[in-house]
């Protein structure tokens, strides 16, 4: 598979990621099962330096505190890359997520 077509199938991935929460109704439990899944998703191992992509990410990172984390309810304190950069996640709105700090810390306990 080319690059065109990892990234293809991880965009469709996402949007099924989305619209499986769109009514609104699902519960804290399945969000974080969900999140915690895509984490897992290795599409393809980055060989480059993610600096570059984390830089321009970061210019957006003051904009997502005014959000609230998308599991629990609480306000954001954390941003999350749904499909990890380093697994070859994209770098856009439709990858990132705004968590709190514990929710954030169930789908990666090393960041206690």
């Amino acid at each position: 598979m080319n690059l065109g077509e990892i990234l293809h199938k991880e965009k469709i991935e996402l949007l099924h990621f989305w619209e499986s929460f769109e009514d609104g109704e699902s519960t804290m439990e399945e969000r974080l099962a969900a999140l915690k899944y895509l984490a897992g998703i290795v599409y393809f191992h980055r060989k480059k330096s993610l600096k570059r992509l984390r830089k321009h990410f970061n210019k957006n990172y003051k904009n997502m505190f005014n959000l609230t984390c998308f599991v629990c309810g609480e306000k954001c304190q954390h941003r999350h890359h749904i499909i990890p950069l380093v697994n070859g996640g994209i770098n856009s709105k439709l990858n990132r997520v705004p968590l709190c700090r514990n929710c954030h810390i169930s789908i990666h306990p090393w960041m206690q």
